[in-house]
């Protein structure tokens, strides 16, 4: 099993997932949270967004320099990842259903 240094320090992992994803064109900001149960690296502005939006069994969001990392977390990040989110996401066309959810929502015919 990896340690969550290594597993942080892969490429993809330094940058939020998040903003990454959702945000192409926003500055790379700096990794100071986990969505634990997600396996995601995420910016202290998108771990708030978690927190204040998604429940723990959702989003479980602990900060990086936690202390209390069990095996288990470690293993659900090693098993994740944003690069591995972001491959997800784009399987299933993931973003053109939020601008289609989006679109609706405003009113929008689709």
């Amino acid at each position: 099993m990896l340690s969550l240094n290594a597993i942080a320090s892969e490429h993809s992992n330094t940058f939020c997932a998040d903003c990454t994803i959702f945000k192409p064109d926003s500055d790379k900001k700096k990794v100071t949270s986990v969505s634990v149960n997600n396996g995601l690296f995420l910016c202290a502005e998108c771990a708030r967004v978690h927190l204040s939006v998604l429940k723990p069994d959702v989003s479980l969001i602990l900060p990086i320099e936690w202390d209390g990392w069990t095996v288990e977390h470690l293993g659900l990040l090693e098993a994740g990842g944003n690069d591995k989110f972001a491959q997800f996401i784009a399987t299933y066309d993931f973003l053109e259903f939020i601008a289609k959810a989006e679109l609706t929502k405003n009113g929008d015919t689709v």
